[in-house]
C-alpha cells in the first residue's frame, strides 16, 4: 500500500494524462517529492492539468519527475501550487 495516498498500487508506473493535441512549444521537467505510486501520480497529473495553459502533464514515479507541456511557458509557481494542493512537493 502506498503511504502517500493510501492506494493499493505497487511498482513502477508512469501516468500520462493528455488533453487534446495542441501546438506545444514549451515543456519543462520538475522533481517531485512524496510521489510513490500510480495513485500519487494520478493526483499530481490531475492537479497540474487544471493549471491554466497546461496541455499535458506526465509523472514518472520511478524517477520522481513531472514533465509539463504547454504552448507557452507556465509559471513555476502555478505548477508548484497545484502540486502542493494535491498534497505533494516539488524540489
Amino acid at each position: 500500500m502506498c503511504t502517500s495516498c493510501n492506494c493499493s498500487t505497487a511498482g513502477t508506473q508512469t501516468i500520462d494524462i493528455s488533453t487534446p493535441e495542441a501546438a506545444q512549444t514549451w515543456s519543462e521537467e520538475f522533481t517531485l517529492t512524496g510521489v510513490t505510486c500510480g495513485g500519487c501520480a494520478g493526483n499530481v497529473t490531475d492537479a497540474v492539468t487544471n493549471v491554466e495553459g497546461v496541455d499535458r502533464a506526465e509523472v514518472d514515479v520511478a524517477r520522481s519527475t513531472l514533465t509539463v507541456h504547454a504552448p507557452s511557458a507556465v509559471p513555476r509557481e502555478a505548477i508548484a501550487a497545484a502540486v502542493s494542493a494535491a498534497g505533494y512537493g516539488m524540489g
